[in-house]
């Protein structure tokens, strides 16, 4: 197995190949990561998300196609969502800062101020500018644009022609191709409480992405606070999930990501993925029961020896 390994939005990228990956290719990959990475972090002062953010409630900022298309990528999962996805959740993220040497437990008062700062109704589009109407809003792509870049690389190496190739990018996984023996890719979800540990594998019989979103991916701990970097704006009482995976062709547009699923919870997910004909989801909820929807049911093994695997009944 060849790969190639580096940095990319904050986590590893890797792109594995049974074959030698030919050298303009895997620059190529990164290239697409770091230009996406460059328009769209809220953590680089120069991006033009930053110039946003800055300009909130003061004027309104031109920006790349690029930018522009992610933006309104996020604000079609946004409306289909209601808001449970929400690009402008920007203040809430800077605010706790989790994961970073500054993560900071906010007070009631704190936060409060930064959820009235959260609306993707106020993120204005008009030609190629963006404005945040409110002084303070902040816009936060990371739910969406590590997929984005994904899609794009894959899609990219589709038109190279190539086989046999995996892209991951902190455990998003795209495929191009069946492996070189003809069979198909099987991929490990990992368990959300046992680090470096399985809880599942899925064969992609007819499928060539997955997406997870995990609470254990960041996080602060203290006493009795478990706070993740998902914020769920979801009030009614629901089955929280510990994860949740997306298995799709990533091909098709589909206007849902697992970080919304997350922040949902199950009874949401169940509302959103029938609505969303051809993704197929494991959900895996804070009892580790591991739900998976009717087309994956065959193909997804369930390793851990506490959980059941769980029809997800739409």
């Amino acid at each position: 197995m060849h790969v190639e390994s580096g940095e990319a939005m904050g986590t590893f990228l890797q792109v594995r190949s049974e074959n030698e990956i030919p050298c303009d290719v895997s620059l190529h990959i990164r290239k697409i990561f770091g230009d996406i990475e460059s328009v769209c972090s809220r953590f680089l002062k120069e991006s033009e998300i930053s110039r946003i953010n800055e300009n909130s409630g003061i004027c309104s900022v031109k920006v790349s196609q690029t930018c522009m298309k992610i933006i309104k990528k996020s604000m079609q999962v946004a409306e289909f969502t209601n808001g449970v996805f929400d690009p402008s959740i920007g203040a809430m993220s800077s605010l706790w800062n989790i994961g970073s040497e500054s993560e900071y437990v906010p007070t009631e008062k704190e936060i409060q101020k930064a959820w009235s700062l959260v609306d993707y109704r106020n993120i204005l589009i008009d030609g190629n500018s963006v404005f945040l109407e409110n002084k303070g809003m902040s816009l936060d792509l990371g739910g969406i644009a590590k997929e984005y870049a994904i899609h794009q690389a894959a899609n990219f190496c589709r038109k190279k022609k190539l086989e046999g190739i995996i892209i991951d990018c902190g455990g998003d996984i795209s495929t191009v191709g069946k492996k070189p023996d003809g069979s198909d890719w099987r991929i490990g979800i990992q368990h959300p409480r046992r680090r470096n540990n399985l809880i599942a594998s899925v064969v992609l019989a007819s499928w060539n992405t997955v997406e997870t979103s995990g609470d254990y991916r960041r996080f602060i701990k203290k006493d009795d606070l478990f706070q993740s970097h998902i914020f769920s704006v979801n009030n009614e009482k629901r089955v929280p999930l510990l994860s949740a995976t997306l298995v799709y062709d990533g091909i098709c547009d589909f206007p849902l990501t697992s970080s919304a699923l997350l922040a949902g919870g199950l009874d949401f997910s169940k509302r959103m993925l029938k609505k969303c004909k051809g993704m197929e989801a494991i959900l895996i909820t804070d009892k580790f029961e591991v739900f998976v929807t009717k087309n994956l049911y065959d193909y997804c093994n369930v390793i851990s020896d506490n959980s059941e695997k769980i029809l997800l009944d739409l």
